[in-house]
C-alpha cells in the first residue's frame, strides 16, 4: 500500500521529531520536514504531500499565514489539507481555515488528539474524488423520515436531535464530522454537555438504524468525531 505523505512545518525540532515519532509506528506515513514557511512551501511544490501538518506561529508571527496564501494561491496544492498545530489556542483562526486550514488542534491537547485529525483529513481527503458523491449508499430526508440504503427506502422514527445528527451525517457521507460541528448543527453551541449529548444520541441512532444498514455505519474516529458509512466499505 502507497504510503500518505506528510509535510510538517515547524521550527522547532522537538516538536517534529515528537509528531514523526508518534506517527511512524504503524509505517503508513512517509514524512517531510522544514522548519520555515518559505522552504515549506517549496518542499509542498516539489513533493504535493497528502496533508500538512503546520506551526502557524513561526520564529515570524506571518509566517504561517503567509504559507497558507501561498498554498491557496496554487492549483496543485490549493485542495491539500492542513492541520494547524500550534500552542496559541485562543487565536482567531477564521482567516486560517478560510484558506484552506481544516483543523485547528492546540499543542495542549497532546499528540493522540493530533493522530486523531491526522486519520480523519487523510481519509476525508481519500473520499473526495469527483464522484464519491455519486457513490453514495446512505441518504436520509428529515422531510419524509425516509433512509435510502442502496435502493432500498425505509420509513423511519427519529426524536428531533436524532434526526438532525442523522441528516447532517448524510449529507457528509463518507465525511469525518466533528463532535463540534455536529453539536453546532444540533444545538447551534459547542458546550462541553451538548459535545457529552451528541455521543449519547449518536449511541441511540446506531440502534435505531441499525436493522436497515447492519453493523457500525456510524464509525467513531477517535478524537475527532463520526462519519456514515456503510458497513464494509
Amino acid at each position: 500500500m502507497k504510503k500518505k505523505r506528510i509535510l510538517i512545518i515547524e521550527d522547532e525540532k522537538e516538536p517534529a521529531e515528537d509528531i514523526m515519532k508518534f506517527l511512524r509506528p504503524g509505517g503508513e506515513y512517509e514524512f517531510f520536514w522544514e522548519q520555515d514557511a518559505e522552504q515549506g512551501a517549496l518542499t509542498m511544490r516539489r513533493e504535493l504531500p497528502d496533508l500538512i501538518i503546520l506551526d502557524i506561529i513561526m520564529q515570524t508571527p506571518k509566517a504561517g499565514k503567509d504559507f497558507l496564501r501561498v498554498k491557496a494561491t496554487d492549483p496543485r496544492t490549493e485542495d491539500i489539507p492542513v492541520i494547524i498545530y500550534s500552542r496559541v489556542a485562543n487565536e482567531n483562526f477564521d482567516e486560517s481555515i478560510s484558506q484552506g486550514a481544516k483543523w485547528v488542534v492546540s499543542k495542549s491537547e497532546g499528540l493522540n488528539r493530533l493522530r486523531g485529525y491526522v486519520i480523519a483529513a487523510l481519509d476525508q481527503n481519500k473520499n473526495s474524488s469527483p464522484d464519491h458523491g455519486r457513490n453514495k449508499k446512505i441518504a436520509y430526508n428529515p422531510v419524509t423520515r425516509e433512509l435510502r440504503v442502496g435502493e432500498m427506502v425505509h420509513s423511519i422514527s427519529l426524536t428531533r436531535n436524532q434526526s438532525k445528527l442523522l441528516e447532517y451525517l448524510s449529507d457528509h457521507y463518507g465525511e469525518v464530522c466533528t463532535r463540534i460541528d455536529l453539536a453546532m448543527h444540533v444545538y447551534d453551541a459547542r458546550h462541553d454537555k451538548n459535545l457529552e449529548s451528541i455521543d449519547a444520541t449518536i449511541r441511540r441512532l446506531r440502534v435505531q438504524i441499525s436493522e436497515y444498514v447492519g453493523g457500525d455505519a456510524v464509525r467513531a474516529i477517535s478524537g475527532v468525531g463520526y462519519m456514515l458509512k456503510m458497513p464494509g466499505t
